[in-house]
């Protein structure tokens, strides 16, 4: 199956086991330790659904030793009604939902313990459009910015671009790590054939962001594509390891990532 890592020698310096497929029962295979920070990013097409759902998803990679500091979705479907209902115990709940549109919104569950502050000036949510939401996890060495960025389907790529490399340079001024998970709706398997995907990875890679999801994450019966990843920006001193957990509730799968 084509991998985007064929595409660039950005990964040369780095340590990075290729993206895999994991099962909840075998995700030690990550190579997580209780020291790494660990993210999911998912499209959960309706929290108020899935979210039991998630919550096992959650218990089980707790069996297997590998605690999640960072749940990160889009398609939350929250609204001004419900927005409140909806907790996971040890995580503290930050999203932006739509108020004119139906479905839609983003979210970040972090967990207990990290210091954090939502940044509210990176927030951009244009809804219907471009959804996204971001907090800064202080660290021992360097802070951390953590996002989560929708693109909503069959509208403009090329505005999206341009409002994605603004935003994506205003953070890169700030120097620090950074992760940034997306359902771009940019499928990087047809990144030979399609302009604008290939322009969204260059983009990334100019400003250091790396995308370490490299394997479908929407598969059916008659489709595969790789439309959700998770970026990171960090010291090339740093490992990192990512996967694609193989369980599904919603119509995508969990990507995992592990610094």
């Amino acid at each position: 199956m084509h991998s985007i890592l064929d595409d660039s020698d950005e990964y040369d310096n780095y340590l990075f086991n290729n993206c895999a497929y994991y099962e909840t029962d075998n995700i030690s295979q990550l190579g997580t330790s209780k020291s790494s920070l660990k993210a999911i990013h998912l499209n959960i097409h309706s929290l108020p659904t899935y979210i039991e759902d998630l919550k096992l998803l959650l218990e089980k990679l707790d069996e297997q030793k590998c605690q999640i500091d960072l749940i990160m979705l889009c398609e939350t479907f929250l609204t001004d009604l419900n927005s409140n209902k909806y907790k996971i115990d040890g995580y503290t709940l930050v999203e932006l939902h739509r108020s004119k549109m139906r479905q839609g919104g983003v979210a970040i569950f972090v967990r207990n313990g990290l210091n954090f502050r939502v940044r509210d000036d990176l927030n951009l949510f244009d809804e219907g459009f471009f959804e996204s939401i971001f907090i800064e996890i202080t660290m021992p060495k360097r802070n951390l910015i953590a996002g989560e960025i929708y693109r909503v389907p069959n509208t403009s790529e090329q505005s999206f671009l341009a409002k994605y490399e603004q935003l994506i340079g205003k953070i890169n001024k700030e120097n620090k790590s950074t992760i940034i998970s997306t359902d771009q709706n940019l499928d990087y398997l047809k990144i030979d054939k399609h302009s604008n995907t290939n322009k969204f990875l260059d983009i990334n890679l100019g400003f250091g962001l790396l995308p370490t999801i490299t394997k479908p994450t929407r598969i059916t019966h008659s489709s595969a594509t790789l439309i959700d990843n998770i970026y990171i920006k960090n010291s090339k001193n740093t490992s990192f390891q990512s996967g694609i957990i193989a369980t599904k509730f919603s119509d995508h799968l969990p990507c995992i990532l592990a610094i």
